[in-house]
């Protein structure tokens, strides 16, 4: 199933080596309102500042090798970083190229770590029971879980898929259903 698609589905957009644009923005005929497609998509997107610029300039740098055969190097690329804000962040990158496991084990350790809240919004909510599990027991154990997904997805077959993972959580997860557009 991994291997369906051998794209990289990363959009990021680096200026100046400075400031960083991420999350889910898309170019395409659906995304453009005015023109009133069938099935419209809203894109949610981030800025950043500070070190997280550098270690995403980083992960566009190795896409780019690995496309172009082209190293960027250089304080053009990549100059020094001043620390902007209070949030720990820190980038992790997977994909069909590379471990693919790597975001899945990400969440299966954070899950048990939350003390507070656990926030999930995704447009393909597609988890296995082991994150089911991990989430049940959050909440048991006084965690406010939310998981948003959307009320009609582009993809009949995965929208259907993503209510019946929702069963199986207790009474104590809310769950939200985002009006269209996905």
């Amino acid at each position: 199933m991994p291997f369906i698609n051998l794209r990289t589905h990363m959009k990021l957009l680096v200026v100046d080596g400075r400031v960083a644009f991420m999350g889910g923005l898309n170019i395409g005929d659906e995304n453009v309102l005015v023109s009133k497609p069938r099935q419209p998509v809203r894109d949610t997107h981030f800025r950043a500042e500070g070190p997280i610029v550098g270690q995403l300039s980083e992960a566009f740098a190795e896409d780019w090798l690995f496309a172009s055969g082209e190293t960027l190097s250089g304080e053009t690329w990549a100059p020094r970083l001043a620390t902007a804000g209070f949030a720990l962040t820190r980038v992790v990158v997977s994909g069909p190229d590379e471990n693919i496991q790597k975001i899945e084990s990400l969440i299966l350790e954070a899950v048990p770590c939350a003390q507070h809240t656990i926030e999930i919004m995704t447009p393909y909510f597609l988890p296995d029971d082991r994150l089911i599990t991990a989430l049940a027991l959050a909440s048991m154990r006084g965690v406010e879980v939310s998981l948003i997904i959307p009320a009609r997805g582009n993809h009949p077959i995965v929208d259907s898929a993503a209510r019946s993972q929702v069963g199986p959580l207790p009474a104590g997860c809310q769950v939200w259903q985002n009006p269209p557009p996905l």
